[in-house]
């Protein structure tokens, strides 16, 4: 099947396919995450006092939240955009 199709086709499909499986993925996590610890997952901590989501991610989330309203309606949805 993918033999027929282009360099580009093939790219194009292929970064369809990782930005499907990104919202998937995020979408899990938020559900998961929000049947176990509350709509506070973000800043949730175990039984031991230890927060769930680092300190520097959940700092880059809210950070990213703040800037860009628009694009990242929940800290769950900046998850994929670290480097």
């Amino acid at each position: 099947m993918f033999y027929c199709l282009t360099f580009e086709q093939l790219r194009s499909y292929s970064r369809n396919s990782i930005e499907s499986l990104e919202q998937w993925a995020r979408r899990l996590i938020h559900q998961k995450l929000l049947v176990e610890y509350g709509t506070d997952y973000f800043d949730a901590k175990e039984e031991n006092g230890e927060s769930i989501v680092k300190k520097e991610i959940r700092y880059k989330a809210n950070r990213l939240v703040i800037e860009y309203p628009q694009r990242f309606q929940r800290p769950v949805n900046t998850l994929f955009y670290y480097k």
